[in-house]
């Protein structure tokens, strides 16, 4: 579903239309993928009737969730990691982030990781960009991410969500403002928004000391927060030793247990300690839903260390081709 995100792009000419994106869905979703999550193939086939009426392309995502059967699963997110590789605007970014999430998953439970999500690959894309040190998220910097009074998502939601200004207020209309007031009233408000930015929070305040080797995950292996809660857990051992400048540009260097082999998984992995991109071995160990966990761990990954991307898993990707076709011509 990335991929169709990638060539609705690429055949718009460098332009994001949901509508677009949502065909490409339906078409690929009958071509009889090999597995579709139960929540995206719901909303896909609802949307099918829909479709061709103004904003049809989101009003199956709608119908499960006002059926309280669009639970609160990864899917959205394990598509998104391409999102910010589409433009480089931020308020775009977040935009694109929550219009391709609603497609299929239109909780605020299911699209605040990505936005989580699409705000951290952005830090690590200008880090590169402008030969920064790359900074790692912690318990802290997430909640001020969702929570706090500065920062992109704020100013996102100010602008785009629920803008204060009376004079020149058109200038805060995106295209899509009736689509995002229906997103937010459906969900209950801008109360209910802020209490599932608190639970995002308390639900990922761990996430460095997170054991998902011994955790249950009967009936939520699925579930989107926790889907970012282990790729957050491997991006923060992606590296033994972390050096970042915090605001006030004191460097702290904070050294990392190495995370220890369970019994019921092959040591080699453990004894090495993969660091860098190959941290990713670590993620598809969890088991579980362990494709939609490595699609979401890797993005983060991707961004942090482009460098380290072994080209031989570049070479063996499906559609490779493809692929190589649409990068080469948007990028």
């Amino acid at each position: 579903m990335a991929l169709c995100i990638v060539k609705s792009f690429y055949l718009l000419q460098s332009q994001f239309d949901p509508k677009h994106v949502t065909q490409q869905f339906l078409e690929w979703i009958e071509s009889d993928p090999k597995d579709v999550g139960f929540t995206t193939r719901q909303a896909l086939l609802k949307t099918i009737q829909h479709i061709d009426n103004e904003n049809g392309w989101y009003r199956g995502s709608l119908e499960l969730f006002k059926e309280n059967e669009s639970k609160p699963s990864n899917g959205a997110l394990m598509r998104n990691g391409v999102i910010r590789l589409l433009t480089s605007d931020m308020m775009q970014a977040l935009e694109w982030t929550i219009l391709h999430s609603i497609v299929t998953h239109f909780s605020f439970e299911a699209v605040l990781p990505c936005i989580v999500h699409t705000i951290l690959i952005d830090k690590a894309l200008q880090a590169h960009n402008s030969k920064s040190p790359l900074e790692y998220p912690t318990s802290k910097t997430i909640s001020e991410l969702l929570k706090g009074h500065t920062g992109e998502w704020f100013e996102f939601k100010s602008k785009y969500l629920f803008p204060q200004k009376v004079d020149h207020i058109e200038s805060f209309v995106t295209k899509y403002h009736q689509v995002f007031t229906e997103w937010i009233r459906a969900n209950g408000g801008k109360i209910a928004l802020e209490m599932a930015e608190t639970k995002l929070v308390n639900q990922l305040q761990d996430f460095e000391t997170f054991e998902p080797y011994e955790y249950n995950y009967k009936n939520v292996s699925g579930w989107s927060i926790l889907s970012l809660k282990i790729a957050l857990w491997a991006l923060n051992h992606s590296l033994s030793i972390r050096t970042f400048n915090n605001n006030t540009t004191t460097t702290t260097t904070t050294k990392f247990t190495p995370i220890q082999a369970p019994s019921h998984l092959p040591e080699w992995p453990f004894k090495e300690q993969p660091k860098g991109f190959e941290t990713l071995v670590f993620v598809v160990l969890v088991g579980a839903n362990a494709d939609t966990y490595g699609a979401i761990a890797g993005a983060f990954l991707g961004a942090y260390y482009p460098e380290n991307i072994p080209q031989d898993l570049v070479n063996d990707l499906m559609q490779h081709e493809k692929v190589e076709q649409y990068a080469n011509s948007i990028w």
